[in-house]
């Protein structure tokens, strides 16, 4: 029957002389009134078995202020759950540290939204820290997750970590990143967590933490994080998360990641358009006048060269006069027409995979397996070094030289790795040659830069285009003259129709002669071809087209009226 004026004069002793069960029935108004004197003298004692939800949901801020580390240490989940947020957000960081870990667990999302201050966070034991609920977790503010410190971060649960907001991660700070994340953590991430993380945290990730990521993951990565990673975290990777990566992605690989990349397995796992999307492709150089391995760089270089071996030409760093590009004429034309007869990147093995660098491709040809590449391997006289006088990309006939030629006896395999720079080209390996003296001499596996045009994409697309449509007719000519369109013209309804297409099977061989001179942009290729002396015409019921046979490409592209 104490009345709120009563408890209000209840002096520290009398509040503390209340037995258990008279503190358990005062009103919530009179509980409200006891000084905050009054309460912090509470014993452990009555604050278990006397206070009731009841009365915690009543206590004044000022009496929450009050509540002593030992008196927070053994409230009840109840009791903890009854405090109200700003009374929860008014205890001293000493009285928060004490609540129990199921004390911290039964917290609402309102408690922890706007209760908690970034004090308390800070405050949070690591056993508190590992009591957060997912739920919980998932209502943290960006200034919550910035205030926790590295090892509390560390014990959250999986579930609990990945239940954080992508704008809580983003707030991470690179120590907590570097520090205190977790590999099982790191797993835990979702795509879009993982993609919220800044460029600074993505560039502090552990080659350990960079290893635990999986293929979903890394698929999750911007271009600006890919930018951001060192060649120690590219290393780290998984093969098949490598594979992941868009080609958007791959394009934004540095010169220095690139080479993180291509002198590993995962190069592998990089399809075709991805390798042609890298802004540096590899071939081998050797030194030729003795003053190393030197190149020219994308602003000195005019040489557009199909490295990647794609169909498309692109501006190019290049080798400097007097070195020479490694070579093997894999068709047999005199001509170096593209990448793949370097050895590099674009490189093909006889398993159908692309060498991951140019070592690695002349290692396809150490048929003895003794890591030298001499005449005791049966391709060696094969070999050739492409002397590039006068830089324009072009091969001719004298530039192609023999390594008998040139005295090069020996072409040593066990390449060591480099960082070394030359004109925005990367000297990624370098290992040497040796001559009929007996002297040795530089070569190397250059990543050499390459500009990449605006509408790869697209010029990538018309090429597939023109070579379906070159293989298409090819297959039709070739039905024809094994009779298989005769076969099919009795069963066609259409016979006047069927007649009309057989009437053009004269044309289809000029035809596919002509495209096989085009190429993947509808361009005519560097060398000359001869055509027939009469005119072509494919007649269509819409449309008449007439192809010069002495000018069949006009600016370039098919001549068409």
């Amino acid at each position: 029957a104490l009345t709120t004026a009563q408890s209000a004069v209840l002096s520290t002793a009398q509040a503390a002389a209340l037995e258990n069960a008279d503190l358990g029935v005062l009103s919530t108004a009179s509980f409200a009134a006891l000084s905050t004197a009054a309460i912090a003298v509470l014993s452990t004692a009555q604050v278990v078995s006397g206070l009731t939800t009841a009365q915690v949901v009543a206590l004044t801020t000022s009496q929450a202020v009050a509540l002593t580390p030992t008196q927070t240490a053994i409230l009840s989940t109840a009791q903890a759950a009854a405090l109200e947020n700003a009374d929860l957000g008014v205890l001293s960081t000493a009285s928060f540290t004490a609540l129990s870990t199921a004390a911290i667990a039964v917290l609402s999302t309102a408690q922890v939204a706007s209760g908690l201050t970034t004090a308390q966070v800070v405050a949070l034991s690591t056993t508190q820290a590992a009591a957060l609920t997912p739920i919980q977790s998932a209502v943290l503010s960006t200034a919550q997750v910035s205030a926790l410190e590295n090892t509390d971060l560390g014990v959250l649960s999986t579930a609990s970590f990945a239940a954080l907001s992508t704008a809580a991660i983003a707030a991470l700070s690179t120590g907590q990143v570097a520090t205190g994340l977790a590999t099982d953590q790191i797993v835990a991430l979702t795509t879009a967590q993982l993609r919220s993380l800044t460029t600074a945290s993505t560039a502090v990730l552990t080659t350990v933490q960079a290893a635990a990521l999986s293929t979903a993951q890394l698929m999750g990565f911007g271009t600006s994080q890919i930018q951001a990673l060192s060649t120690a975290q590219l290393v780290s990777f998984a093969t098949n998360a490598t594979y992941s990566w868009s080609t958007a992605n791959v394009t934004t690989l540095s010169t220095a990641q690139s080479s993180a990349v291509l002198t590993t397995a995962q190069l592998s796992a990089l399809d075709a358009t991805d390798i042609a999307a890298l802004t540096q492709i590899t071939p081998i150089v050797l030194d030729l006048n003795g003053d190393g391995v030197s190149t020219l760089g994308l602003s000195s270089s005019s040489v557009e060269f199909d490295l990647a071996a794609n169909g498309q030409k692109l501006r190019t760093g290049w080798i400097a006069g007097g070195d020479g590009l490694l070579v093997l004429d894999r068709n047999q034309d005199g001509v170096i027409n593209n990448g793949r007869e370097l050895f590099g990147s674009a490189t093909r093995l006889a398993d159908g995979t692309t060498a991951a660098d140019g070592f690695a491709a002349m290692k396809s040809l150490d048929t003895n397996g003794d890591g030298m590449l001499n005449d005791r391997d049966k391709d060696f006289a094969n070999l050739k070094v492409w002397v590039d006088a006068d830089l324009d990309g072009k091969s001719q006939t004298g530039e192609l030289k023999s390594l008998d030629e040139l005295g090069i006896a020996q072409l040593d395999l066990n390449a060591s790795s480099s960082s070394a720079t030359d004109n925005g080209n990367l000297l990624g390996l370098v290992s040497s040659y040796t001559t009929s003296d007996g002297a040795t001499h530089e070569m190397a596996d250059v990543w050499l830069a390459v500009m990449k045009p605006a509408n790869t994409v697209a010029a990538t697309d018309l090429g597939q285009k023109v070579t379906e449509l070159a293989q298409a007719i090819t297959t039709f000519k070739e039905e024809l003259n094994h009779g298989a369109a005769t076969i099919a013209l009795n069963s066609w309804p259409d016979r006047e129709a069927a007649t009309a297409n057989l009437a053009v099977s004269s044309n289809v061989r000029d035809i596919v002669s002509i495209l096989s001179h085009i190429d993947a942009h509808g361009a005519l290729l560097e060398h000359r071809f001869a055509v027939a002396a009469t005119p072509l015409s494919v007649a269509t019921e819409a449309s008449s087209w007439d192809l010069d046979a002495l000018e069949p490409l006009k600016n370039g592209t098919l001549a068409a009226t």
